[in-house]
């Protein structure tokens, strides 16, 4: 007589984890940073960011060969991605820019994480629901040729980054990760800062050497911490023997 007795096949099915949709509000010319929300990519294989209804990849951070990419042409080098967190910023941003954001945070063939972002960018005034908004204004006139410093007024702390503007081009990007911290500076355009900036290591306040009329313009500074985003605006005028440095600060703090 034989017995046959009922055998369980359990398939394992890797199903991508998706994450509440996150919503993001900018007016035009401004930048936007999308954050990850990781502290630590090298958990991670692949993180891939798509932008549109095609779902298109615009942007990916392969960690195992240690590479940064972008590819859509529509943003023409207006992306910025961080390796350590994976965080996608988008400056100068446009209109043309709103819509759906989505990142795969890929970990080999096990699984996927999703998290999709609704960006909307706007040429008007935007009412901020919950953010509280505090409007700093103040003033800064130093001889050209001399060095003149756009102060952060904050303390740098574990896992704070920061990234410094001029115009639409970051001139610095600065992290904190494991007790290290992280700096990249950049020449600018025609390498008009080439050995002109200096960071404060602690407070990364950003210092301009011998300026001229070539420096001058808008700044743009973003810090992100774990609590909230600080942007501010130090706009750098230089006439003839002087320079002065109007700042517009905007906190934005996320209410409880």
């Amino acid at each position: 007589m034989f017995f046959f007795f009922p055998v369980l096949v359990i398939i394992p099915v890797f199903c991508p984890v998706v994450s509440v949709d996150q919503k993001h509000s900018v007016l035009v010319g401004e930048f936007v940073t999308l954050q990850t929300g990781l502290t630590d990519t090298q958990n991670y294989d692949v993180l891939r960011w798509k932008f549109g209804p095609q779902h298109s990849t615009i942007a990916e951070v392969n960690i195992k060969d240690g590479k940064v990419s972008t590819f859509d042409k529509t943003f023409t080098d207006r992306l910025r991605l961080d390796y350590r967190t994976g965080s996608l910023t988008i400056t100068n941003t446009r209109t043309k820019d709103s819509g759906l954001y989505e990142i795969d945070i890929i970990k080999s063939s096990s699984y996927t994480i999703q998290k999709s972002y609704n960006v909307t960018i706007s040429g008007e005034s935007i009412k901020h629901f919950s953010v509280k908004i505090n409007l700093f204004r103040s003033s800064l006139s130093v001889k050209e040729r001399d060095s003149v410093m756009l102060h952060t007024d904050t303390e740098i702390q574990y896992d704070d980054s920061i990234l410094w503007m001029f115009g639409d081009i970051v001139i610095v990007s600065w992290s904190i990760y494991k007790a290290k911290r992280h700096v990249s500076i950049y020449n600018g355009p025609d390498g008009i800062f080439r050995d002109r900036l200096k960071l404060d290591d602690q407070n990364g306040s950003l210092t301009i050497t011998n300026i001229t009329t070539q420096h001058a313009g808008l700044y743009k500074l973003q810090i992100t911490t774990s609590r909230h985003t600080v942007n501010r605006k130090f706009l750098v005028n230089v006439k003839g023997e002087s320079v002065k440095v109007s700042i517009l600060c905007i906190f934005f703090t996320a209410c409880g």
